[in-house]
């Protein structure tokens, strides 16, 4: 038997719900977080895998690490200064759990009656998230607010898509995405 990595188990019939123990994992036992039951033995076990809420695979430890503190950094200081920039473009969607409209500025551009984008995190980004619970959106270019619906575009080659967006925004959308997701934006008027 191979050595594998360690799970945590716990016993199902014991007094104590509490009671786990480390026990190693044999290779062929499958390798995403789950919650397996053994047969007869009333013990349930946990991989120490995460395959995250999305059933996406794993992200790095160094990627996992770059989205929480670029995220962090844009929460908490870029955006809130970069919003209120008159010719700065904003996307504002409608929050899925508050149904308050959200304010993040990005960068892309508009196409006829169109207005493309990319995501640095794909649906791992909250206005994402927001756009798949509501697409109904508004989006202020140059100083004019435009109503319009948002579709994600996953078919769409994001790399490419960035060479045709404002230069700044797609190198740093490149240099700290890990996940592209093309984002397009049917404007009403």
């Amino acid at each position: 038997m191979a050595a594998g990595p360690l799970v945590w188990r716990k016993a199902l019939l014991t007094t104590d719900p509490l009671s786990y123990r480390h026990v190693p994992m044999t290779d062929d036992q499958p390798s995403r977080r789950a919650v397996h039951r053994i047969p007869d033995t009333g013990v349930e076990e946990t991989e120490s895998k995460d395959f995250g809420r999305t059933g996406e695979p794993p992200v790095s430890r160094f990627d996992e690490s770059k989205f929480r503190a670029v995220t962090w950094v844009q929460r908490h200081i870029a955006n809130p200064l970069t919003r209120r920039l008159p010719f700065q473009t904003v996307l504002e969607t409608t929050g899925r759990k508050s149904g308050l409209p959200r304010r993040t500025p990005l960068g892309g551009r508009r196409i006829g009656d169109e207005f493309w984008l990319v995501s640095e995190y794909g649906e791992k980004s909250q206005y994402v998230r927001n756009i798949q619970a509501d697409p109904r959106v508004r989006v202020r270019i140059r100083g004019k607010w435009h109503t319009g619906t948002a579709h994600l575009v996953p078919e769409d080659d994001a790399r490419a898509r960035l060479k045709s967006l404002p230069r700044m925004n797609s190198a740093a959308v490149r240099a700290v995405g890990t996940n592209l997701l093309t984002v397009r934006v049917d404007l009403a008027d």
